[in-house]
């Protein structure tokens, strides 16, 4: 299991930090797991699931 820092997930996401952390608050992204008192980190396939569920979604709004 990998994990990835906030950083690489902004990169893979191409999100904002301020978007990325309202999504988590709304619950449709990934929580990030606590390695310690002040890091956290996210695995790195729960990022690109939420990626891909977004582009799907995408997709299916653009052809209804």
């Amino acid at each position: 299991m990998n994990v990835i820092k906030l950083r690489e997930v902004l990169r893979i996401t191409k999100c904002s930090k301020s978007f990325w952390h309202g999504q988590i608050e709304n619950g449709t992204a990934p929580k990030p797991i606590k390695l310690s008192d002040r890091a956290v980190s996210w695995v790195i396939n729960d990022a690109t699931e939420w990626l891909e569920q977004r582009i799907n979604q995408s997709k299916q709004d653009t052809a209804a």
